[in-house]
Order: C-alpha cells, then structure tokens, then sequence
C-alpha cells in the first residue's frame, strides 16, 4: 500500500465506501484539500488526517453521503492512512514541529 500516492490512497478508500464516481470523489477531495489551503500533490499524512477530521464529511454531505456516513468514512480512512506508514511526499518533513525536532536533536 505504501507504493500508492496518498490522495490515490484516499481517493480511492471513499469511492469503495460510498455511491460517488472516481471523478466525483477525486474532485471532492481535491475542493476540500484546496480549501484548507494545501496542495493535494505535496500533502502529508498529518495534513490528511486534518481534511479527513474536520473538512472533509462536509463536502462529501453535499455530494449526497448521510452525515453519520460521512463521520465514518472518515474515520475509517484515517485509520487506514495512519496504518499505511506512506512516505512524506517531498522526500523530508515540512512540518514546523519537525524542523524544531530535527534542531532539538543537534
């Protein structure tokens, strides 16, 4: 699973778990990574985890996903992303709480 890019990863865990086409999903997830202010290209699994939690049921409500559905979903993903250990799509971690670690060790 770690061979797989993470929006794929979570593109593709919605559309198993509901009645939306590829493209409707993707395009959600892509509205909803936008709209948090990130590029869906560079995102890190602790980013996803935050769009998973608090932006992303709200978009997959719109599309017509009951709101207890939706929760779930959701949750299920970021046990899925958590579990998955996929790599920082950079290659290094751009969190500042990192940057600090990484000073902190020197």
């Amino acid at each position: 699973m770690s061979d797989i890019p993470l929006f794929d990863l979570v593109a593709q865990e919605i559309e198993n778990r509901c009645q939306l086409t590829t493209i409707q999903v993707r395009g959600t997830l892509r509205i909803a990574i936008k709209d948090a202010g990130l590029d869906p290209k560079l995102i890190t699994t602790r980013q996803m985890t935050v769009i998973l939690n608090k932006v992303l049921g709200q978009h997959l409500i719109r599309r017509g996903i009951e709101a207890e559905q939706s929760k779930q979903i959701c949750a299920t993903i970021v046990s899925t992303i958590t579990e998955a250990d996929l790599p920082d799509p950079t290659g290094i971690e751009r969190l500042p709480e990192s940057l600090f670690e990484r000073l902190n060790q020197r």
